[in-house]
């Protein structure tokens, strides 16, 4: 007999079929692996959002519970909280790209201005855990996750820079003003974040006001931008 009859008979399948089978258990392992990631990560955006608070006023504990994990599960994860946090803020990163990708499908700078901030309201009220941790964290969160904030904040205008550049609507701009331009007009958004999150649940009047404000002060960076001529 063979070797891999030998193997066939002891298993009771072909080889070819076991290794199939240890595929498939591989990939469900690994899937169970990433729900539990997840897991941790929405049931720490329940607990930032109940209690109204960043990472500090958290626990691992209280993480763990709400995710449905123990201890030992998480730190397959996470080295610490703070690595949870880390992985919040990436969920966060691509959530804005989506926005911004949404954003550039505007036909033109006036459309994109009222676009920009209905597509950018609906997203902070939407996903108001993740603005809440973001807006936090900015400035109260560890050294590790500010800089990680300022990095995301540094792509997001070098992104909105470039877009800027190839749709060729301020000519005259050096690419060092467009930077400057994109950083104002980013910062703009993340400084109303808090803002927005006050905004009264269900109260669509100060929801258009707000938009109204917003639109206003992109109206006078652009005309400012427009009418800009370089030193």
């Amino acid at each position: 007999m063979s070797r891999e009859d030998k193997k066939k008979s002891r298993r009771g399948r072909p080889p070819k079929e076991e290794a199939k089978a240890e595929e498939g258990k591989e990939t469900k392992a690994t899937r169970g692996r990433g729900d539990t990631r997840q897991h941790l990560i929405d049931a720490a955006l329940q607990r930032v959002e109940a209690d109204q608070s960043g990472m500090a006023g958290i626990s691992l504990r209280e993480v763990t519970k709400a995710a449905g994990v123990s201890p030992t599960a998480f730190y397959r994860h996470f080295s610490d909280l703070e690595e949870l946090g880390m992985a919040v803020l990436e969920e966060s990163s691509d959530m804005l790209r989506r926005m911004l990708r949404d954003v550039r499908k505007a036909p033109n700078p006036a459309e994109m201005i009222t676009k920009s901030t209905d597509i950018f309201i609906r997203y902070v009220l939407e996903n108001r855990a993740i603005w809440l941790l973001l807006s936090r964290e900015r400035v109260g969160g560890s050294a590790r996750i500010r800089a990680a904030i300022r990095n995301q904040i540094s792509s997001f205008v070098t992104e909105l820079a470039s877009d800027l550049r190839l749709m060729n609507v301020l000519p005259q701009m050096t690419q060092t003003d467009l930077q400057r331009l994109a950083n104002m007009v980013i910062s703009l958004a993340i400084n109303a974040v808090p803002d927005i999150l006050d905004l009264p649940q269900e109260q669509p009047r100060e929801i258009e006001e707000m938009k109204i404000n917003m639109d206003s002060q992109l109206e006078i960076l652009i005309l400012g931008a427009v009418n800009w001529k370089p030193s």
